[in-house]
């Protein structure tokens, strides 16, 4: 999950340029795209961080018996 947020991180701000050098090449198309991708992005950071704070919460070993499916 750590890694993950950390990836997340590093491609919002690249989004966010890219999105600000679309509206000044006026390529509303490929901007279009990355703010759906940026929104994307954004929603999965909100997962995550909420992720962190019920492992806060509930600790490790619970959070990953919650996440764990039923043994077949």
């Amino acid at each position: 999950l750590e890694c993950d947020l950390q990836l997340e991180e590093q491609a919002i701000p690249v989004l966010k340029n890219g999105i600000a050098l679309c509206e000044k090449k006026a390529d509303f198309v490929s901007r279009q795209v990355l703010e759906d991708i940026l929104k994307s992005e954004e929603d999965h950071v909100d997962w995550l961080e909420d992720q962190f704070d019920m492992i806060k919460r509930m600790g490790l070993e619970n959070y990953v018996q919650l996440q764990s499916g039923a043994a077949e």
